[in-house]
């Protein structure tokens, strides 16, 4: 089974870094089907979901795709929201949590197909928005034009400390959440939500690993063999998604969800 397994997650990261979400949502999927317990599979997901992201920002820091101060400001919530969902994940059953994976799935899923069919636009006057100093903005350079997209700081926080705590109880990654809410809510480009949450999910899940291996939940064995394949599949992950068209990747992305979804409802029924 390790076998199997090592070659399910290398595959996994390499879709996970193409798409930007970390790789938990296919990594705790994965480990479902091939029987590992729901609280072991979070933990090295988690784990997992660090060594992707590591990976993964190495490549887009080089293309100039990872706003940093965007990332660190959005992970701090994140982080702390992460950590009180791993020590705490062992309040929910293994059935609650098997589903509750697959409505985040289904979910995410419709958003970004419903996403990869509307124009995306950037820009917006900051005179139309009412209390402006709550309002962080930021810009991005693309082919020579200025793009500025706005962060609400009021909705942000607390947005993202929820984020924290689902996906570190699910052992998932912030990304299946944390693209969609950039790109649909604060219309950050895609290219930078993809980069900057491929940074960003390595952050989160580092404190929801930690709350996992303080109430141990932790398979070291595991740990040890899967990090080597699954740094390698993010670094090509990430190569690929800077050659592919950003609709696309929106899209294929949404209907992938929707599989994951389907595959790990057949095995819980």
């Amino acid at each position: 089974m390790e076998l199997i397994l090592t070659f399910a997650l290398f595959l996994s990261s390499l879709l996970a870094a193409l798409f930007g979400i970390g790789g938990g949502t296919l990594y705790t999927p994965i480990q479902l089907w091939l029987g590992v317990p729901f609280k072991e599979a979070s933990s090295l997901s988690l784990f997992l979901i660090l060594i992707t992201s590591v990976s993964s920002t190495i490549v887009y820091r080089k293309a100039h795709k990872v706003d940093w101060k965007l990332a660190m400001v959005l992970e701090i919530p994140t982080a702390a929201g992460a950590f009180l969902g791993g020590f705490f994940s062992h309040l929910f059953s293994n059935t609650f949590l098997s589903y509750f994976l697959i409505v985040i799935l289904v979910l995410s899923g419709i958003f970004m197909i419903f996403s990869a069919k509307t124009k995306e636009t950037y820009s917006f006057k900051l005179k139309e928005i009412k209390n402006k100093k709550w309002f962080w903005k930021r810009k991005w350079n693309e082919n020579g034009k200025e793009l500025f997209y706005y962060i609400d700081i009021r909705i942000a926080v607390p947005i993202m400390f929820s984020v924290g705590v689902i996906i570190s109880i699910l052992g998932i990654s912030g990304g299946v959440f944390k693209v969609p809410i950039m790109i649909g809510l604060f219309k950050i480009p895609l290219p930078i939500a993809i980069g900057s949450s491929a940074l960003m999910v390595g952050i989160s899940a580092s404190a929801g690993f930690l709350g996992h291996a303080t109430i141990g939940n932790v398979n070291w064995h595991n740990i040890l063999i899967l990090f080597i394949p699954v740094f390698i599949g993010a670094r090509l992950g990430s190569h690929l998604s800077s050659h592919t068209k950003a609709e696309k990747i929106k899209e294929y992305y949404g209907y992938f969800l929707f599989g994951v979804a389907f595959i790990t409802f057949l095995k819980i029924i």
